[in-house]
């Protein structure tokens, strides 16, 4: 009798220490999971500000140009002018 009362009391501690496993495997995957998507989430922004940078600079360097052709085309004109003038 008592070992069969031994078998049950062992299948049931072995049972009680495989249920915390799983939750405890559950916990760093889940933490594991977190950290995975927090890093790509910090990529998709850094991809998405460098876009906007390059964007940015875009814009930038073609109001540079035409303020430059402007600022060209005025001293070509006030030089034509000059010479009409004289």
């Amino acid at each position: 009798m008592r070992l069969p009362l031994a078998l049950v009391l062992v299948a049931v501690l072995s049972a009680c220490s495989r249920e915390q496993e799983p939750v405890a495997n559950q916990f760093e995957s889940r933490v594991a999971e977190i950290e995975n998507k927090a890093r790509e989430l910090e990529a998709e922004v850094a991809n998405q500000v460098s876009a906007a940078e390059a964007e940015m600079q875009k814009d930038i360097d073609a109001l540079r140009d035409n303020a430059n052709l402007t600022i060209n085309i005025g001293n070509d004109a006030a030089a034509v002018d000059g010479n009409q003038v004289r």
